[in-house]
This record gives C-alpha cells, structure tokens and sequence, in this order.
C-alpha cells in the first residue's frame, strides 16, 4: 500500500485537530467531535479577515447532516508500532478497529510536535526523521513560526513545510456560540517523489481559531490544491466546527480575566478568576500586533497606567510558564 499519499490526505484532517495549546493539550480518555459546514456558505474574505478585533461568522453554515468527524484520545502504549515513538505524550485515533489510523505526538516547553502514523496493516509505520511542529506556543498576536520535516521510505521520499502565522484576534462565532479567539493561518507544502522524480506537489492553506477554554481548534476552514506527475490539479476546500457540547472529558484550565473599566480612558484593572493565577504573565498589545505593556500579575488585582493613548480596541493577554492562558479585549476611548 503506497501510505505517502494517504498521509497527505491525512494532514488535511487529523493535524487541524491536534494543534493545542501546552497545558491543555488533549488528554487520555478525550473525544474531539468536530462536524463539517458546507463551505460554499462562508465568505473567504470573512474567514481571510485578518487584524485585532474581527468577527468571524460560521454560525449561519448549514452544518452537514452525516457523521460527525470523530477522533479519540489514547495512551500511546495501545497504539500499533508504539514502541517505534517513545517519546510519544499522546496519540490521537481515527477510525475504528481495523481500519483506525494512530497519530504520535510530543508535548515540549513551547511546542507539540508530530512525530508520526502507524495503523494495522502490514506496511510500516510512517515516521518524520525528528519532531514535526504542530503548533508553537504561547499564540501571541503577530508572530510567525516555521518548520520542515522529511519521511522516507524504500520507494519513496516526501518533504514537509510548515509556516504559520498569528494574525487576528476577536471573536468567532459558531453553531455551538461565540468565543474569544486567536487566528492561525497556516501555510503547509508537501512533495511527495519517488526515485528523485516528484510524483505530488500539495498546499494547504488554513485558517484555525483558538480560545483558551479548549484543548483544540474550536473552528478551521482549509483549501487545499495538489497537483500529480501528469499535470492534473485537484482543489477541495472543507469547513468544520468543534461541537463543544460533546468535547472534554477531562476539564482544561484557562485565565479567566476580568477588565474594567470597559471602554476606559487612562487606568485599567486587571482581575483574576482565581488566586492560584497569581504570579501570571500578562501583556497588552494594539490593532498593530505590539506589545505595548507587560508585566507579571503580583495579586488577583492589578491597576495598569496605560501608556497607549491612542483610541481603539486592544488585547489583554495572560499566560502561565506552562501555557495556560486567556484573553480579553478592552476599548480605550
């Protein structure tokens, strides 16, 4: 079985899903349920939209009637070839018995990396010669990330790139409610060859939503355009929404802040949900992605003297040492 092109396709799907933020990253015993919207229904220059203080409608898609998309997360000890990714956190499964598909992946200090995909059959397991980046972390507003990964096989070779780019914030809103959210835009290249000779050229172009309430994308939109050996060029374009209802066995951490005043002028207080948050890293950044404060949080209060004047909508952004974070938009006026 050639499993390179599989792979591919794979990519499109199971990757989305498995870009997490560091502390809540899915744990064992989890069910990430996404279901499809029909696309055609969504405006790209909505969902392109880029900047501070956007708004992203999924909510009036009509959401496809047949299965939901589900994947589940295991000990990657229950997995096949698990002794080949030792290093392995978590692997995340798609499918059921025979036909399940296992993916690897590696928790690090600011990363989740992808290390590979093995199943049932009698072919071997697909491994990336070191981690491949699903997502760096923290997700500040205006920063990029790239990485590159090889597979190889006996017959054949296929080199992975990935960039991605936090470039929006605001709020998305889909069938299941509105979120507080950082925009992703990834921009993924893979070439699949075979004797030196490239057989697939693909590129993906998706844009993922995060809020700190859970441990997965809670919206992605992805168009994808390969092209084989012969020239013939093939495009598909999915949408999918996380059905929070369903999703977290396990509870996720996140900042809950608190902002007042809200619209304010000069002096901003900045409330935690909770006293174990003290000792947080806390940031302030404008529409143009700067950070134009920042500090620690010394009490479950902290009175800020803005230094920005300027008027407009801007982002209080919290993080831990271990990536716990949230979010919050306040208007200077």
């Amino acid at each position: 079985m050639n499993k390179f092109i599989p792979l591919i396709i794979l990519f499109a799907a199971i990757s989305l899903k498995a870009q997490v933020t560091y502390n809540n990253f899915p744990k064992i015993g989890d069910a990430q349920i996404y279901k499809q919207l029909d696309h055609q229904l969504l405006d790209l220059n909505m969902v392109s939209d880029t900047g501070a203080n956007k708004t992203w409608d999924f909510s009036l898609a009509d959401v496809f009637t047949f299965g939901a998309d589900t994947s589940f997360v295991i000990d990657p000890a229950n997995a096949p070839h698990s002794n080949l990714f030792k290093n392995a956190t978590y692997a995340i499964q798609e499918g059921y018995e025979e036909f399940a598909t296992f993916d690897f992946f590696e928790v690090k200090n600011d990363r989740i990396n992808l290390l590979g995909e093995s199943d049932y059959s009698n072919d071997p397991p697909l491994k990336f010669n070191s981690g491949y980046l699903s997502l760096k972390l923290p997700l500040i507003y205006g920063t990029s990330e790239e990485d590159t990964a090889n597979l190889s096989s006996s017959k054949q070779d296929a080199e992975f790139k990935e960039v991605h780019h936090v470039k929006g914030w605001g709020t998305m809103k889909t069938p299941t409610g509105s979120f507080p959210c950082i925009q992703v835009i990834k921009n993924s290249f893979y070439i699949i060859s075979e004797s030196g000779i490239p057989v697939i050229n693909q590129t993906d172009v998706t844009y993922e939503w995060y809020t700190p309430q859970y441990s997965s994308p809670i919206a992605f939109y992805s168009s994808t355009e390969s092209e084989d050996f012969f020239g013939n060029v093939s495009n598909d374009t999915v949408a999918f929404f996380l059905e929070k209802t369903v999703v977290g066995v396990n509870k996720v951490d996140f900042v809950n802040i608190g902002l007042s005043p809200n619209p304010v002028t000069d002096r901003l207080t900045i409330t935690l949900d909770n006293p174990s948050k003290i000792g947080f890293n806390w940031m302030i950044i404008n529409s143009e992605g700067k950070i134009t404060q920042e500090g620690v949080m010394h009490s479950e209060q902290e009175r800020i003297n803005l230094v920005s004047k300027v008027k407009g909508a801007y982002l209080v952004y919290i993080y831990s040492k271990d990536k716990t974070w949230g979010i919050e938009k306040f208007v200077i006026q």
